[in-house]
């Protein structure tokens, strides 16, 4: 939003000094009107109550404890 009003204020002088007698809401809704649209990122939430289900991330690390150095373990 905030890139549009400085844009829409840049493009007003701009054209203003070349002649446009247009007001400036005119020029602003107007690159409204042609601003591309952002992608959509795909993301799918829902709420559940407390203890109706878990979550578990699957993921594995290597570690040594301090009691067997030399030994690794996953995690």
């Amino acid at each position: 939003m905030l890139a549009t009003v400085c844009l829409g204020a840049r493009l007003f002088r701009e054209i203003r000094s070349l002649g446009y007698v247009g007001g400036h809401s005119t020029a602003t809704d107007y690159l409204r009107s042609i601003r591309p649209e952002l992608p959509r990122v795909f993301e799918w939430r829902f709420e559940t109550d407390p203890g109706e289900q878990a979550q578990m991330g699957f993921a594995e690390f290597c570690v040594e404890f301090t009691d067997k150095l030399e030994v690794m373990h996953k995690v």
